[in-house]
Formats: C-alpha cells, sequence, structure tokens
C-alpha cells in the first residue's frame, strides 16, 4: 500500500525533487520536511504582498505582489492590467483599502480581508498541493499576527520583521 513506502532522503531540495518525480509519474506522495515555515514559497510571496500593501502607492510592489499565485496574475494579465489606466487604478484603491484597513483594525483583520476578497484559498487549493500551500500560507499569517502583537509591529516594520526571519533561516539544502 502507499502508506506502506518511505523514500529519505538527505536534503530538503531532494525531497522536493522526489515529490516531483513521483507527482510526474501520478504516484501520490505527502512531503515530511524539516523546513522552516520561513522556507515556504508561500511566505514569500505573502511578504511581497504585505509590502505592497504597507506602501500601495509603490507601482513596482504592487506588480511583484500581483504577480505571485497567491494574488493570480499571470504575465499577460498584469500587462494588461498595467496597460489600461481604469484597471490599474481600481487595483491602486484595493490595495490602498487594505492599508487602510490594516491601519485602521489590525493586520489579522486585513489578512482576512485580502484572502477572501482576492480570493486566494480557492486559487491555492486549485495546485495539487493546495491544502499545503493554504496551510503554510494561514500558519505564516498566524505567526505574523504574533510578532506583531508581542513586538508591537506595525504595517511599516511587519513586512520587514518577515524578511529577517526568512534571512535568519538555516539552510538544510
Amino acid at each position: 500500500n502507499p502508506g506502506d513506502i518511505a523514500v529519505v532522503v538527505r536534503s530538503n531540495k531532494q525531497a522536493r525533487q522526489m515529490r516531483k518525480a513521483l507527482s510526474l509519474r501520478r504516484v501520490p506522495s505527502v512531503l515530511y520536511s524539516s523546513e522552516s515555515l520561513f522556507d515556504a514559497p508561500e511566505i514569500e510571496e505573502l511578504r511581497l504582498v504585505l509590502i505592497a500593501v504597507s506602501n500601495p502607492s509603490d507601482d513596482s510592489a504592487l506588480r511583484a505582489a500581483l504577480g505571485t499565485e497567491l494574488m493570480g496574475f499571470d504575465g499577460i494579465a498584469l500587462e494588461k492590467a498595467v496597460s489600461e489606466e481604469s484597471r490599474w487604478d481600481a487595483l491602486c484603491e484595493r490595495f490602498s483599502g487594505y492599508h487602510d484597513l490594516w491601519v485602521r483594525r489590525g493586520f489579522m483583520a486585513m489578512a482576512a480581508t485580502l484572502l477572501g476578497r482576492e480570493q486566494v484559498r480557492e486559487r491555492l487549493l486549485a495546485y495539487e498541493d493546495g491544502e499545503r500551500r493554504v496551510t503554510n500560507l494561514l500558519h505564516g499569517i498566524e505567526v505574523l499576527h504574533q510578532a506583531s502583537l508581542e513586538n508591537r509591529l506595525g504595517i511599516d516594520a511587519l513586512p520587514a520583521w518577515l524578511g529577517a526571519r526568512m534571512l535568519e533561516k538555516p539552510q538544510n539544502d
């Protein structure tokens, strides 16, 4: 039975490669890893989104956020959004609204609203490893919420705190 088989590898990188190889052969697998939450791609994407929310007038930060899998804009959709002034203005307004919500009601209220309005969960669940992606994202949001409370981190400091944690991570690859 599938649950009777384990593949043991030396590094997290090898584990990801093995999972990908199994997936290509349509062999279901579960990855147990010693990786830190801060190694998850969803956390880097969350950091990009938070940077854009913290400074919604920064067009390059907004483009970077929109280009994440969390936000779901591929290159064509992003180019179209940037080239259509009314559409770009609407995106800027949405991120300004998230910014204002964060300032008025706090990080968790903003994060919950953004996840719902942008249909982030639904988008991530469409991937084969969607449940893992959503779990990583929600765990990251919880960690950020706790850090914001414990360290009194505001809208500018929280993305910087996350970036610093990501640089501290131990290398298991």
